[in-house]
């Protein structure tokens, strides 16, 4: 499924980042602009590690707006989180700057991998490391601008040095805009990374509010 969160005048409450991770386990990104360049942190695969990075950044910038991205996909890889860079190669990194537009997705692509040929064509070039829908598109983006999103499905946001652009239905909540309702604490997902330990720990967390309340804190504090 993925989720999308624009924090718009406020981040992301411990609460709600939690319950987005466990219903969509694969990984962590977000991106904030400073001094003209867009910034991002990607590769953040465990809710631990993701929360810290980001509650550290909260306390030492917090800038607005800016964006996290939770991961629901296969493979399980951290080069394969959001964002991914709008450039003819879109390289990967799992934490740079650029004065380029960087690319997050909610939703899937079909026939991304005829799509793929295209944008390698268009290119003149392979790009190096993991390939998923999101990286072509952004390559794609790149060459065709912002009319390639009148032919894709799902929901995007383009986060550049001076313009935040979005495609799709985003839903505000507390000066947060979420791309779909995986961070409510009512919904109740088993995460899809087949881990069997995980999983159940997490259901019967979801059995009862109060002990999902507490497992944030020990998981993430």
């Amino acid at each position: 499924m993925c989720l999308l969160a624009i924090c718009d005048s406020k981040p992301m409450p411990k609460e709600n980042f939690a319950k987005s991770f466990s219903s969509n386990s694969d990984g962590v990104g977000f991106a904030w602009v400073q001094n003209k360049e867009v910034n991002y942190v990607k590769g953040l695969m465990t809710v631990k590690d993701a929360w810290e990075k980001y509650n550290a950044w909260v306390k030492e910038k917090l800038v607005f707006p800016h964006v996290v991205h939770f991961r629901c996909g296969k493979p399980f890889l951290s080069e394969l989180t959001h964002p991914f860079e709008v450039s003819p190669l879109s390289p990967i990194s799992l934490a740079n700057k650029t004065k380029s537009e960087v690319l997050f997705h909610n939703g899937g692509v079909v026939g991304w991998k005829d799509r793929m040929f295209e944008a390698f064509i268009l290119s003149k070039a392979i790009p190096d490391g993991p390939i998923i829908d999101t990286r072509v598109i952004a390559i794609l983006y790149h060459h065709y601008g912002k009319r390639i999103f009148d032919f894709i499905d799902g929901k995007w946001v383009a986060l550049g040095p001076t313009t935040l652009k979005t495609w799709g239905e985003f839903k505000e909540d507390d000066g947060v805009r979420y791309s779909n309702d995986s961070y409510k604490p009512v919904t109740r997902y088993i995460p899809a990374r087949n881990d069997y330990n995980f999983q159940q720990e997490m259901f019967n967390a979801y059995s009862d509010t109060d002990s999902f309340d507490k497992m944030i804190d020990e998981f993430i504090i």
